[in-house]
């Protein structure tokens, strides 16, 4: 611990994907769903939602995913 330069003021930046998906989120009403390619782009929904205190339900698709926003 003797070298570690402790600083002050330095802001913490926004997590990746972070406001793409709770813009999304935010703007679905209940009974709205999206479609996606990608189980990494699944994960990153359901996490943010999770964070948001919205509930969303995913099922399996052809050709990918659906996520609903369910509360």
């Amino acid at each position: 611990m003797s070298d570690l330069l402790i600083e002050k003021g330095v802001p913490i930046p926004k997590r990746a994907g972070w406001s793409k998906y709770s813009e999304a989120i935010r703007k679905m009403e209940v009974g709205d769903s999206v479609f996606v390619t990608e189980k990494k782009e699944v994960c990153n929904l359901q996490s943010t939602s999770y964070r948001l205190g919205i509930r969303m339900s995913s099922r399996k698709v052809d050709g990918g995913w659906r996520l609903w926003r369910v509360e």
